[in-house]
């Protein structure tokens, strides 16, 4: 499933800017960040759970609630998510289509928060809080287009990446909002702007409440994850990787067997000890091999192939970050399509056997290190 490698040198700056109305100043400092390359530090990784049942295909989002249950959003369109048994014994499905309360129309994400369930709906533009019973509590209007993803904070105000295309709101990807639907604040402006060919998918963050009234913000086509105090309105830390494998783009992928891709950054968790993971999808050494010629009578726009197996044609890259050790602990490759965490510890990837039949694997991920570790007091030599 996996090969380890080294990795190189990164970069992290320290920047303080303003959020929109904001009064700090503008300043940077920037720091090398040190790869820790005593060899003491790996990641393990192993199978822990294959979902397999009439609800499992592709998926938008899924979540581990707890040991036994899983929460599955499907991959398309859908008024509806599951809650299924890890072992398959028993799965519901939660919602149906409509405009109200429990209703849906496209369900794009559900975050879990202290017991309950936050449901964002991408095209009613609504936001539904459910009870540990899957009980409607709390709808409220969500006026963005949705992006990357929601992260909701200990106060019950949240954030979500996406567009609000209003004259004090555009270029602006994150969104801070109160528990009744507010917009407190926006920030985070795109440098491309609003609109530009290359806005699209620069907009997109994967975003994880950090405590304390910070929030973490991964950018998708370049190697930065950024740490924003929401209180002060500040930008504190952003943490940049410095790798050729890597290097800075505004493009979206690529369906061109003769034209690997580009990295993209899919998503960023954070473990018990605060240390970030990060999966970062890479076009593999067999790209080509996972194309198939288009069947005839396909869409004229589809071009002359398909991408038929992601997982031939992709491998996922995972590190994990100390950020207050300014050091990238370690890293490894995965020979998966490994597109999301599905909640610290644990990742997914979708394989269909020679039948079709369709499988989420759950991989269970571990940092592997000396019994002392540092503290935050030490940086990596």
């Amino acid at each position: 499933m996996y090969r380890h490698r080294n990795c190189p040198t990164a970069i992290v700056m320290l920047a303080t800017v303003p959020f929109v109305g904001g009064t700090a100043a503008a300043m940077q400092v920037e720091t090398e960040l040190q790869m820790d390359n005593t060899g003491t530090w790996s990641i393990d990784v192993s199978l822990d759970v294959a979902l397999r049942g009439d609800w499992v295909e592709q998926a938008a989002d899924i979540q581990r609630l707890d040991s036994a249950r899983v929460l599955f959003v499907p991959g398309r369109p859908a008024d509806a998510f599951v809650v299924a048994a890890v072992d398959g014994s028993r799965w519901e499905r939660v919602g149906r289509d409509g405009q109200g309360p429990g209703e849906y129309s496209y369900i794009r994400w559900v975050v879990p928060h202290e017991g309950s369930l936050h449901v964002f709906d991408a095209v009613a533009r609504r936001r539904t809080v459910l009870d540990a019973s899957f009980e409607t509590m709390h709808t409220n209007p969500l006026y963005l287009d949705p992006a990357g993803g929601a992260a909701i904070l200990q106060d019950s105000t949240y954030v979500v990446n996406g567009s609000i295309p209003t004259s004090n709101r555009v270029g602006y990807v994150l969104h801070h909002f109160g528990p009744g639907g507010e917009v407190i604040r926006s920030f985070d402006e795109s440098p491309d702007g609003y609109g530009t060919p290359g806005a699209g998918i620069t907009r997109y963050r994967s975003v994880l409440a950090a405590g304390d009234g910070t929030l973490w913000a991964a950018h998708r086509t370049r190697y930065q994850i950024d740490l924003w105090d929401l209180e002060r309105g500040r930008l504190t830390l952003s943490l940049i990787r410095e790798a050729d494998w890597f290097a800075p783009h505004s493009e979206w992928g690529s369906l061109d067997p003769e034209r690997p891709p580009k990295p993209h950054l899919l998503d960023l968790e954070v473990d018990s000890e605060g240390r970030l993971w990060v999966l970062v999808g890479v076009a593999s050494a067999r790209w080509a091999e996972g194309f198939i010629e288009t069947p005839e009578g396909a869409h004229p726009e589809l071009g002359d192939f398909a991408l038929d197996d992601w997982n031939v044609s992709y491998d996922t890259v995972v590190e994990v970050i100390d950020p207050i050790a300014r050091c990238v602990l370690a890293t490894a490759t995965l020979d998966d399509r490994v597109p999301f965490f599905v909640g610290p510890g644990w990742a997914v990837s979708y394989r269909e056997d020679e039948r079709g039949s369709p499988t989420q694997q759950l991989w269970r991920l571990a940092l592997r290190g000396p019994p002392s570790h540092n503290t935050g007091d030490e940086r990596c030599d």
